[in-house]
């Protein structure tokens, strides 16, 4: 029934623009994009079909609906961004591929972790430092089997249960707060970024976006690390799970030549973004990084065929498309004219608070592809200087520490049956809440001495 009446509403909505006549100020090309917006909206937020055949949706129904040419919107997927993304993916496949992931995982945990609370957050810190290089959601998935090998030695203990609940949390934070350090964690970043140069032709360079971001995520680190050391059990016998995570490593042998050279790549990949991104193109650099890997036979296509989701790389360029359309048929000026702003700080605060309400609720790519066009329209004439409406906008989109379906990482680790949705939740909104109160203190005091 749901479905049933997801699909009559989307039916209605796509037939608003030829049964009544277009706002006042609207074209009718225009009210048509609106009316595919609200679609995307609904379909976004209800998971009515796969993120990425809405993004489909949105890319053909322009040119069906006679909006604007094919060649004009299939040229808008073709941007950057997506480029980018696609290389970062198929580098963190061979990361993955070659065991260099799980090897630095083990090796850290086993020196690290030797105390039960030294553990738990060794498995934050590692976590926040892996999804700076790659994305959030594909961190989880790699300690998270770590998290239940060693979980599985600790029941029938006083205490255990509370135990393995931080034991799960902590990287499952790590990778949400994490990701939000730089392009590599997640494709929100260079999705914001993309729209940013479409709408004003400038750009936020891969060290600019680093310094930008820190703040926010040493802060919500700190916080994290303060409610792990007030909460978690300090004499839970973790003997067994440090025999594991020993015998794991002693299972991997040392470095192999594959392991080593992946390394070098990619510590020279991240050189070049950081140095000569701007310059290069973080696009051009992590093509020809995922070039040489295949020269010299250090990842197979077959690997990255598996590895890859290529829904992930519809789902951006769509967005993408959408956000531009919007843009270039009118639709996100006019929404910019109803809304009426006094104050320009109250207005970026307004913002905050929303795009981390929505992304608990939705993919954080949706939230920004969908608000952040608005958001530019309406903060450039405010004369907001565009880099802190970006900002603003998509790390409030990657702090969601809440809801399983607000990203891949609370899912994953929610898998382990190890916390809940109330655990989540419980202390999800205290790091929202934290978020939203950095992000707004940086925005005050700390970008405006960047841009």
């Amino acid at each position: 029934m749901k479905r049933k009446i997801i699909f009559l509403v989307s039916i209605l909505l796509f037939l608003l623009p030829f049964i009544t006549q277009p706002p006042e100020g609207l074209s009718r090309e225009a009210y048509k994009a609106l009316s595919i917006f609200l679609v995307s909206l609904l379909w976004w937020a209800t998971k009515f079909v796969p993120l990425m055949i809405t993004s489909l949706l949105g890319i053909i129904a322009f040119p069906l609906l006679g909006i604007m040419s094919t060649s004009s919107i299939y040229s808008k997927f073709g941007n950057t961004a997506v480029f980018f993304i696609l290389g970062s993916l198929i580098i963190a496949s061979a990361m993955n591929r070659s065991g260099l992931s799980r090897r630095i995982a083990l090796r850290f945990l086993r020196y690290f972790g030797k105390t039960p609370l030294s553990l738990i957050l060794s498995l934050l810190y590692l976590a926040a430092f892996f999804s700076v290089f790659t994305s959030g959601h594909a961190v989880a998935a790699i300690l998270m089997p770590i998290v239940l090998e060693i979980g599985s030695s600790l029941y029938e203990q006083e205490g255990s249960e509370t135990y393995l609940k931080f034991l799960a949390l902590a990287p499952m934070w790590g990778a949400i707060i994490g990701s939000n350090t730089s392009f590599l964690g997640g494709a929100r970043a260079p999705l914001g970024i993309e729209m940013l140069k479409n709408f004003t032709g400038k750009e936020i360079s891969f060290s600019k976006w680093i310094l930008s971001s820190f703040p926010v995520v040493v802060g919500l680190i700190l916080i994290s690390t303060i409610i792990l050391i007030k909460l978690t059990p300090k004499t839970i016998d973790i003997s067994k799970g440090l025999e594991i995570l020993k015998i794991k490593n002693e299972e991997l042998g040392k470095f192999t030549k594959r392991e080593k050279y992946i390394s070098l790549i990619v510590i020279i990949t991240i050189f070049a973004w950081i140095f000569f991104g701007t310059s290069l193109g973080i696009a051009n650099i992590a093509i020809a990084s995922v070039i040489i890997l295949f020269i010299f036979n250090l990842i197979s296509w077959n690997e990255v065929e598996k590895d890859v989701n290529w829904g992930v790389i519809l789902m951006y360029g769509g967005a993408i498309v959408l956000g531009s359309a919007l843009a270039d048929t009118g639709v996100t000026n006019w929404l910019m004219s109803k809304l009426n702003i006094s104050n320009s700080i109250l207005f970026v605060i307004i913002i905050i608070f929303i795009s981390t309400l929505l992304t608990e609720f939705m993919s954080n790519t949706a939230v920004v592809a969908l608000i952040l066009p608005v958001v530019l329209s309406t903060g450039i004439i405010a004369n907001i200087k565009p880099e802190l409406l970006v900002l603003s906008v998509v790390l409030s989109a990657g702090n969601a520490f809440t809801m399983p379906m607000s990203t891949p990482a609370i899912a994953i680790m929610s898998s382990t049956n190890y916390i809940s949705t109330s655990d989540t939740f419980k202390f999800g909104i205290i790091l929202n809440l934290s978020a939203i109160a950095l992000t707004i203190l940086i925005y005050l005091f700390y970008w405006p001495l960047l841009y």
